[in-house]
């Protein structure tokens, strides 16, 4: 599988420049198809991740903002906001784990995956997230070693032009 990046410039801010994942020769991006799922009575949980994403765009990076789930992130319900938003949402289900939207971020760069319900604790043993989580870990790794061996400047204007990785 090879995964590339495509700018999002309108969801781009001064402070963040947002990119998301391609996977082979797709016409949409991970997050492109993330956002076009339905999530049924969940309207509470999305409207929250949504403004988490938009505060995180506009404000700039906040590893407060996110979860960390391997070499990964993932944009989710904060723990202190759960059980607000799972009344809201009149959701009861004690192996509900929340959306998660996998992502890679960084000071002034957010790069977007795709995410859907995790229902397991472990997200390897999810069915729902499982292949996101494994692919944004895989490229969350990568990413994070040719930005340390400064193969990727992520202060350039579009740092993962040339990024290709197989996976």
């Amino acid at each position: 599988m090879t995964v590339g990046f495509q700018y999002l410039e309108d969801m781009s801010s001064t402070e963040v420049r947002v990119f998301s994942a391609v996977l082979n020769d797709d016409t949409l991006t991970e997050f492109d198809k993330f956002d076009s799922k339905e999530f049924l009575n969940r309207d509470a949980e999305l409207e929250y991740l949504y403004s988490i994403l938009h505060v995180f765009i506009e404000e700039g990076y906040d590893p407060d903002l996110l979860r960390k789930e391997d070499a990964a992130d993932a944009i989710a319900v904060l723990y202190a906001d759960i059980d607000e938003i799972r009344f809201r949402d009149d959701n009861s289900d004690p192996n509900d784990q929340g959306i998660r939207l996998y992502c890679f971020a960084r000071p002034g760069v957010l790069v977007l995956f795709n995410g859907d319900i995790k229902t397991a604790q472990n997200p390897r043993e999810c069915l729902n997230v499982s292949t996101y989580f494994d692919i944004a870990v895989k490229v969350s790794r990568k990413l994070e070693r040719d930005i340390s061996q400064r193969v990727i400047n992520i202060s350039d204007e579009n740092p993962f032009s040339h990024t290709e990785y197989e996976i």
